[in-house]
């Protein structure tokens, strides 16, 4: 990953690589209904934009019932 040099211009938010929301301004959230998804683990992903630079981070989810 790289560092976002200047303002953010967007945040998009992936789970297992597929976006399911974006923020074009802070406060930079997304609400995710971790009941919609099968149990088990998913890779939720955060991918910021801006100033011609892009970076993201990842963490393993377990959604369990």
């Amino acid at each position: 990953s790289a560092d976002v040099r200047g303002t953010v211009e967007k945040v998009e938010f992936l789970v297992d690589g597929a976006v399911r929301g974006t923020a074009t301004a802070a406060p930079w959230s997304f609400a995710w209904d971790s009941g919609a998804e099968t149990e088990g683990p998913h890779r939720v992903t955060v991918r910021v934009t801006g100033g011609g630079t892009a970076a993201e981070v990842s963490v393993t989810v377990i959604v369990a019932r």
